[in-house]
């Protein structure tokens, strides 16, 4: 048998060293052969020992194996298998991956709900500021137009500060939302460091929306006479 380094040196064992264990209450005496270094294996399973093959064949009461067919061939064979050798058990892959999918399914269905609440709720916040500074520019860009700015000037400044705005909100929220989603996507969920490109168009459009709808009712009030403005105060 080859036997993992770790387990040869706390017990002291070497190549060439006679050893005896017991497997389902019969004694098997090996010679190590082979010490190897399992670090770095990326693997569920960590092996202690590897024996020669047919070591345990007189002791083995289960096989495993592996048949590539087609569909309808892997449903013929498990109704033959089922009738005529009852203690094989198959198991098709494509019922698992099917299964999976079903799954990863509902996963994905639920995660697209909750971004979806998510980010209405990022729009109603993000419009609630936005309305509570229209205000200002609401009443300072009616002073300007009363006092004789001309349209296309408050318009001008208007779209400068809206599109600044949005800009500083699309990158705050791309780099925020990416602090929090980009580690839990690789430690939590290993899929991996995605693109932010999605993240940032997302962001962009949320603010761009919460903006634009705050400065529309800011250009239609530009539309009155002054003289009417002045007058309801």
């Amino acid at each position: 048998m080859a036997m993992e380094d770790r387990e040869a040196n706390e017990l002291g064992l070497t190549v060439g060293d006679q050893i005896e264990f017991t497997a389902q209450d019969q004694p098997i005496a090996v010679e190590i052969r082979a010490i190897y270094r399992q670090k770095g294996l990326q693997t569920r399973f960590w092996f202690e020992g590897i024996l020669q093959e047919g070591a345990l064949d007189e002791l083995i009461s289960l096989y495993v194996g592996a048949v590539c067919q087609s569909d309808p061939a892997a449903k013929e064979s498990q109704q033959w298998l089922a009738r005529n050798i009852p203690n094989v058990i198959t198991l098709r892959t494509a019922d698992w991956l099917e299964t999976a999918g079903d799954l990863l399914g509902k996963a994905a269905a639920g995660l697209a709900a909750v971004a979806s609440v998510s980010l209405m709720a990022s729009l109603l916040v993000l419009s609630s500021v936005v309305s509570v500074s229209r205000r200002r520019q609401l009443y300072e860009a009616i002073l300007l137009h009363c006092l004789g700015a001309r349209h296309q000037a408050i318009r001008q400044s208007m779209l400068l500060e809206t599109g600044l705005l949005t800009l500083l909100a699309t990158v705050f929220a791309t780099a925020l939302g990416a602090l929090i989603a980009l580690p839990v996507a690789d430690l939590a969920l290993n899929a991996g460091r995605g693109s932010m490109v999605d993240g940032a168009l997302v962001a962009g459009t949320v603010s761009s929306m919460a903006l634009l709808g705050g400065l529309l009712p800011t250009l239609r009030a530009m539309r009155l006479n002054p003289a009417e403005l002045l007058r309801d105060g």
